[in-house]
């Protein structure tokens, strides 16, 4: 769907709508075992009014660049994809291990950041991994290797059901998109590096501290969520919205974790509404 837009310079893949100097730059970034094509429903007709990128991280999708082994690593290739855009700002916007990404790299980098949005991505404390035995489980060495490598033997079934968590019905969606997950799954795993990737970023995630920034109280702030999001839990919206009171919630009826890609159409409204007020700011 978005083949026309793709762009692999040094390893990086990302897809580009291309330079234009009446637009803004709205930079997309993916979760933990996803990758760039989750946008695939929104990216097209954000295209309409801003310049939009969306990257594979390191040793996610295509990106050949394997992963280091932490969450800097992952926002050290944020940074240098940003640079290499030739804008002064961007509007950044996160799904899940994505939206934290987002958040570290606005905290880090306060005048380089117009605004951001974060899906269903927020810090998260060490309840919520206790409360989760699935989480705890992959943060143990070797478990978690042993784990996604298992998946290998018990099919490509059993690869698209770890999908469901995910979605608030995975099998309400179209026929193209549930076939389309299924192929992608099936890709990871059988790839070494983003089994690395994968376990990686997520041991990365739960070991560092919450980032709490007074850099980041006047930077417009949009968090979208999906009603049925059983991933992160609406609470750590909340919590975010105590620390940083500028920020405003949409909550996406219908929808578990990935809104953006359950509930296009209802996303998009959110998110276009949020950067309507940035189209004119050239």
């Amino acid at each position: 769907m978005l083949e026309p837009y793709s762009r692999n310079p040094d390893g990086i893949f990302f897809f580009d709508s291309g330079l234009n100097p009446d637009y803004q730059t709205v930079v997309l970034v993916h979760g933990n075992g996803d990758e760039a094509d989750t946008w695939r429903h929104v990216f097209k007709s954000l295209t309409k009014s801003f310049r939009v990128v969306a990257l594979d991280l390191p040793g996610f999708g295509r990106s050949r660049t394997p992963q280091n082994g932490d969450l800097d690593s992952l926002i050290d290739a944020l940074s240098r994809l940003i640079e290499s855009l030739q804008c002064s700002k961007v509007h950044l916007g996160g799904s899940s291990m994505g939206a934290v990404i987002c958040t570290m790299y606005a905290s880090q980098n306060p005048n380089r950041v117009s605004s951001l949005t974060l899906v269903g991505g927020a810090d998260m404390d060490s309840n919520d991994v206790e409360a989760n035995p699935g989480i705890a489980s992959l943060l143990k060495p070797e478990i978690g290797e042993v784990y996604y490598n298992g998946l290998r033997a018990l099919g490509q079934d059993a690869a698209f059901a770890t999908l469901k968590p995910y979605y608030a019905n995975l099998q309400t969606m179209p026929a193209s998109d549930l076939e389309f997950l299924r192929q992608r799954v099936w890709a990871r795993v059988w790839s070494d590096t983003q089994r690395d990737a994968f376990l990686a970023a997520l041991r990365s995630l739960f070991s560092r501290q919450p980032l709490t920034d007074s850099r980041l109280e006047h930077l417009p702030l949009q968090l979208i969520w999906g009603e049925h999001d059983n991933i992160v839990p609406i609470q750590a919206a909340l919590n975010m919205q105590k620390t940083y009171p500028q920020a405003k919630l949409a909550l996406i009826e219908g929808a578990g974790h990935l809104p953006h890609q359950e509930k296009p159409e209802a996303f998009l409204k959110v998110l276009g509404s949020f950067l309507s007020n940035f189209k004119a700011l050239s």
